[in-house]
This record gives C-alpha cells, structure tokens and sequence, in this order.
C-alpha cells in the first residue's frame, strides 16, 4: 500500500486509459457490468473477458434499491445482484481482481457512500484500487469536501454532463472534473430516454443544441478526455452526438446481447470481441464525419452483427440469459421455459446416465452419388461445426440403469436432413437393438429428406421403416422423441410409428411446412398448427414433456415397458 492507502500497481486514473486509446487514434472503449451479476462468481466472468478483449476502463456498477438515472434493464440487472447478495464489500473486491490491470470506475449513488461514511468508503476504494467514480446524484456544487477527500486519494471524479448542461455550469464541471468527464448522451433514464433538442424537429435529426454545445465547451478537457454513455441508441441519434463529443464512449446495456462483442461464450470468450467494437466505433465515427457518405455501419442496439456473448437475449421472451445457466439448463430458457435446438451429443449426455454412451457406426462419411455442386463443401464444413461425422449420432447408453440402444439426430448438420448415412446408422441402431433385445430411443430433429442426395436420401424412408417393422416384431419398446422441427421424410417414416411418442414443448412437427400447404389448398391453416401441442390434440403426439424432465420420463417408462 501507498500512505494513502492506494492498492500499488493500479493504473492511477481512469483518463490514462482513455489518453492511451486517444494516443492510438482511436476511440476508448468503457464497458459496463452490474457488479454480482447474473451471480457473484459471473460477474467475475464478464470482468475477466472484458480485460481480454482490450477494455480501455472498467466500469462496474454498483448495485441500488433505489438509482435515480438507470433504465428497466440495468435496475433488474441491480435487483438480481442484491438478491444474489452484492454488497459494497463485495463491491470492492470484484473491483480489486481488475485494478492491476486496467482502471476501474465506480459508478455508485451517493446513499452507499454516505451509509459507509465517506471517509471509509474512500480508504476501501483506494485500497482496492479504484480509479475513479461517477456519481449521479452528488451535485456539482455541493461536492468540493469529497472531491478533496477522493483527490487525497487519489481517486478521480467523472462528473456529468446532459444534453441540457449550460455554459456556467459546464465551467464547473470543468474545474471539478479529475478524471474523464462522462457526457450523457440522452435526456431521461438508460436505454428509455429520447434525445433532447431545444429547438423543434423529429427525434431523428438527434441530439440539439445542448450536447453540441456540451461538445464545443469541453475540448478544453480534452487532457482528460470526454466518454458518452447513458444508454444512447439508434444511428440517427449517435451520428449527431459523435460529431459532438469527439471520443465515445458506449454504454454496454444488461438487457440485450451484455456489450455483444467483447464476451464470448460460457467457456469460450471472444477475444477479439474488443477489437471489433472498436472498429465499429471508428466505423461509425468515419461515417458520421463524413456527413453520411462513408461506410453504412449495423443500425442495431449492440451495434454489431451476430457475436458470441456471455449474455444472450431470449428470442421467446426478450429476458437476457447468462450463457452458461442456459448451457447447465440444456439449453432451456430459465424465465420462459423456451426450448432451443439442442446438440446430439447434448441430447445425448440429458437423457443418458453418466459415462454409460458408447457410441457405434463412427467413420460412415456421405459420398456424393448426384455429383451434385457444392454438397461436398458442405458436407465438409457440417463436419467441421459440430464435431459430427453426420446428422446423427448413434450407439449404446443406460438410462435410470436400463441398457438402451440410442439414436439423436443433430439439426445442426445440414438441417438434420436425413442422407444415406444417416437412414443407415438409425437402420443399425435399430438391428443392434432386435438382436441385443433392448429398448430403443430415437431422438428425431429433422428438415426431411437430403435433396443433395436424390432419391438415394428417398430410400432412406423405406430401409428404416423395414428396419422398424422388424424391431416391432419383438416384445422390446420404442419409444420417439420428437424435438423442433421434425419435418418431412423423418416424421413420414419412423419418428411417428413408435410405442410412445413423446414430444418436447412447442416442437414443430409435420410432413410439408405451413406455407407450402397453405399455398396448396388456398386455405388458412389453424393457428398453432403443426406444434406439439396441436398434434397431441389429434392424435399423433402421446405426451408433451419438458426438456429436464425428459430422463426420469424415460426411466418411468423403461421401467414400466422393458
């Protein structure tokens, strides 16, 4: 420690980070977390890959019943951290893990402080190795005892500006300013708020004269460095504000894909992640200054096309999902129960009892008997994304104890399309079965037939529905499992002719899609038509089961029928 009780070998002030990124000619980037969120170890997580994907400045949120300025998703990111027991101590330690590497901001509500006395809140910041705070709702002119408290400490203040700050008290934020000066690039709450404009005209024409002036009146704090936040969305509205302030700074929100870019998956961060939203901020920039005419840039909320993250947005719901709940919920959501596709060897280690697969046929690879273009390409690249040598995955497991000869099928793979190498592992699965006598589980997920294959993926119906009637004769189970979609030549032949049809929720199952058949019959179809849920109700489902509680359905069964 320093004698002012500074963590050694912290980056002293937040604008070294920013002067850094300025030095290089680019903008800085200033990611934002919720401090214990999704759960205490993950925000840890989300820092760590922040840092490897190149933050300029860390910036962490702490955690409030009651914030002034922040918007409906990053106050539910707040409610679940204090639910998952964040407090400032808690606070200062997640601070402390990226202190030594890059500077690291508090953004935190006067309340903490006055509750932990500012002095002790100071003296745990400093020894943590906190750079800087923002604080909304300390006043300019009312902060001069703890900004020389702070400044005793050497932790920096990043006072505010809005789009409505005027020239007097622009001067004050000047005099008071010791880190960067953080300009809010809308009038109203994070991610709720429209651009403000003194004079008349459409929300689109973007921030007014307030933040223009705001932008001229702070070069002279250039020295320190200027970053624009506050939940700002949409080109219009960002052409205008970075003309204005010339070093943005973008403000990641928790609600949809948490700072896409600069997060990778549970398990597999996106390193360049940081690179990349820097370019787009550069790309943006460059258009903006070029008055329209540069390069078109992704008119999205994260600003970026599709990246991995460790946060997802729920495409059923809307609700952000930590990646790695979602993957120990096979892919499950966990606020609406909505089901994504699911990987055959994931499909596989659900329902079978753990190291009991024993997977059989391995090394069967498709040829190309059409000679058809560019099916070898893909085949090749199918491969190569799922580990697979085709659309299933096939061979032995225990399920509750009970030996089973198991099939999955992987949507994953050209579609799960149904070629002839997949029509002759199922076949395979399906004769290993008779002659073991065990029960037999096929999980289908299926376009249909493979058109790169003809009418070779055609005979494909015929040998596994041969294959079937033979396993029928014996006195062992079949039991189907139908996951989204199951469709064409898979649900014609032996996903639907089983003892027990199981689908999981939602699941779209049929033999032609919806709009083929509506533009066939010049009729409207039932609304949910083709859904497990429709089929159930005629006839063709047995159950409808969710996901997780598909294996003890299994043993039930297994137990009732073997």
């Amino acid at each position: 420690m320093t004698s002012s009780g500074q963590r050694e070998g912290r980056i002293a002030s937040p604008a070294e980070g920013l002067r850094a990124a300025f030095a290089e000619g680019r903008p800085a980037l200033i990611p934002y977390l919720t401090a214990g969120y999704p759960t205490l170890e993950g925000a840890y997580e989300v820092g760590e890959t922040y840092l490897e994907a190149g933050a300029d400045v860390v910036e962490i949120g702490v955690p409030f019943s009651d914030p002034l300025a922040d918007g409906p998703t990053i106050q539910n990111t707040a409610n679940r951290a204090l639910q998952n027991g964040a407090d400032l101590r808690y606070c200062f330690e997640l601070a402390s893990r990226f202190s030594g590497r890059a500077p690291v901001v508090l953004l935190v509500y006067y309340n903490n402080i006055f509750a932990r006395g500012a002095e002790g809140f100071l003296r745990e910041a400093a020894e943590a190795g906190v750079s800087g705070l923002v604080i909304p709702d300390l006043p300019i002119g009312e902060a001069k005892a703890f900004r020389e408290m702070a400044g005793a400490r050497d932790v920096a203040i990043c006072p505010l500006v809005a789009p409505t700050t005027t020239e007097a008290r622009l001067d004050k934020v000047a005099e008071a300013a010791s880190g960067f000066v953080y300009c809010v690039s809308v009038a109203g709450v994070t991610g709720r708020g429209r651009a403000c404009r003194r004079g008349r005209g459409p929300p689109e024409e973007g921030p007014g004269e307030g933040l223009r002036a705001g932008g001229a009146g702070l070069r002279h704090l250039d020295a320190g460095g200027r970053a624009s936040g506050g939940g700002g969305r949409g080109a219009g509205r960002d052409r205008g504000q970075q003309a204005h302030a010339d070093r943005p700074r973008r403000r990641a929100r928790g609600g949809g894909r948490l700072a896409a870019g600069a997060q990778g998956g549970a398990g597999r961060r996106n390193r360049n992640g940081g690179v990349e939203i820097r370019a787009w901020l550069s790309k943006r920039r460059e258009y903006s200054r070029s008055g329209g005419k540069g390069p078109q840039v992704p008119d999205t909320e994260s600003g970026l096309a599709s990246t991995d993250g460790v946060f997802t947005k729920c495409e059923s719901c809307g609700e952000p999902i930590y990646e790695k709940d979602l993957a120990n919920r096979f892919n499950v959501c966990p606020h609406c129960e909505f089901h994504y596709p699911l990987s055959a060897p994931d499909r596989v280690r659900l329902l079978s009892d753990a190291g009991t697969f024993e997977g059989r046929d391995a090394g069967m690879l498709a040829g190309d008997p059409m000679g058809f273009e560019g099916y070898g390409e893909r085949l090749a690249a199918a491969r190569e994304k799922t580990g697979l040598d085709d659309a299933v995955l096939s061979g032995t497991a225990r399920i509750g104890g009970h030996a089973v000869a198991i099939a999955a099928m992987d949507f994953r793979f050209i579609g799960g399309s149904m070629g002839s190498v997949v029509g002759e592992k199922i076949s395979r699965t399906m004769e290993l079965a008779y002659d073991e006598g065990l029960p037999l589980v096929v999980v289908s997920s299926s376009g249909g037939a493979r058109m790169f294959e003809g009418v070779y993926s055609l005979m494909q119906m015929a040998k596994t529905s041969v294959a079937l009637s033979r396993y029928m004769t014996g006195s062992m189970p079949y039991v189907s499992i139908l996951a989204d979609p199951t469709f064409g030549g898979v649900t014609a032949s032996f996903a639907t002719a089983a003892d027990v049809v199981i689908a999981e929720p939602k699941a779209r199952i049929g033999f032609a899609g919806a709009r083929v058949i509506e533009s066939t019959t010049k009729e409207r179809l039932p609304e949910g038509f083709q859904t497990a849920e429709f089929q159930k109700e005629h006839g063709l489902v047995d159950r409808i089961v969710h996901r997780l509680a598909l294996k003890n359905d299994l043993e039930r069964f297994l137990g009732l029928l073997s």
